[in-house]
């Protein structure tokens, strides 16, 4: 996984205090992320998440700490991961369980939810909208109750009861779905007005009683918002038009060309330097090898030499009377 990889192995062991909140949010149902190149059976593995909770360990300044539920299903978790959290990071009080539940505005060939979609945007569609609600439950790291039958209680109880819950409060009450027919909400959908990056936070009541707050991401700005972004880019273009009598897109296609010829140039330069020296080095093995060949000839020609006075001293022994 991404944090193994760089908090455990890139991140050097004297940075890693400075680190005081974790989050890790994934709209893939299994909680996990789908863009990285390991075999499900080692992402998924127990393992592997033994390593995930000894790397949350060496953050000793942690305070925050959210996650995907399924980093608790039962057959990844162990309560000694809990109490070894405890014991090793005293400043975190509690851990966040957090859902990232995705929805979009029309059906997708690839299936629900579109892995894809949310890591390549060549697979988006004209006119499609993906829209985001984080959802949460928090559980003290030091609760004297939780033991590994409750956890596994709470994981289930979390997937089966209080994820169903929020996702049809916002099917129906946000997204404009039908209560009969919430699998086909994409024909329906239709953003509650007055949702917007102003009004994305709201607080639900679920069928059990509970309470809970719900975040929405990716939603469209205010009208606003609008106004004002295009009134700083008049500004920008005025301004750009009594410089240099460009637009403010115009000038920044022309500063984006520069830049990439630049890079290009210098792309040019650090290939040329490679070539250089790896000419450098195939000469300096060419001359190494050369040496090397010159002086085997040489000890060859002196073992040669030697054997040939050791012959005559051997017929000059055997003539002496």
């Amino acid at each position: 996984m991404e944090f193994i990889a760089t908090v455990g192995h890139r991140l050097r062991d004297e940075h890693l205090n400075h680190l005081r909140s974790i989050s890790i949010l994934n709209p893939d149902t299994t909680g996990f992320s789908n863009h990285v190149s390991l075999p499900y059976r080692l992402s998924r593995s127990k393992a592997n998440m033994q390593l995930f909770w000894s790397t949350v360990r060496k953050c000793k300044q942690l305070a925050k700490l959210e996650l995907p539920p399924p980093y608790i299903k039962p057959a990844l978790f162990s309560i000694e991961q809990w109490d070894l959290l405890a014991e090793h990071l005293t400043d975190l009080a509690a851990v966040r369980l957090s859902y990232l539940l995705p929805y979009i505005n029309m059906s997708s060939g690839w299936g629900y939810p579109s892995q894809f979609r949310y890591f390549n945007p060549s697979y988006r569609n004209p006119g499609q909208q993906d829209v985001f609600v984080r959802c949460s439950r928090v559980i003290p790291l030091r609760q004297q109750s939780w033991t590994s039958e409750i956890a596994m209680e709470f994981y289930r109880e979390m997937e089966l009861n209080f994820k169903i819950h929020v996702d049809t409060i916002v099917k129906t009450n946000y997204l404009n779905a039908d209560p009969e027919r919430l699998a086909n909400y994409q024909n329906t959908f239709k953003l509650l007005p007055g949702l917007d990056e102003h009004h994305r936070t709201h607080r639900i009541t679920l069928p059990t009683g509970e309470k809970t707050t719900i975040k929405f991401y990716g939603l469209p700005i205010s009208k606003k918002t609008r106004i004002q972004q295009a009134r700083k880019r008049q500004a920008l273009d005025r301004t750009q038009r009594l410089k240099n009598g460009l637009t403010q897109s115009q000038f920044e296609e022309q500063q984006e060309r520069k830049n990439q010829i630049r890079e290009q140039e210098e792309w040019k330069e650090m290939r040329e330097r490679d070539d250089e020296l790896a000419e450098r080095r195939v000469r300096r093995i060419q001359m190494h090898d050369a040496e090397a060949a010159t002086v085997k000839k040489q000890k060859k020609k002196v073992r040669k030499e030697d054997a040939k006075r050791k012959e005559q001293r051997k017929l000059e022994r055997k003539r002496a009377p």
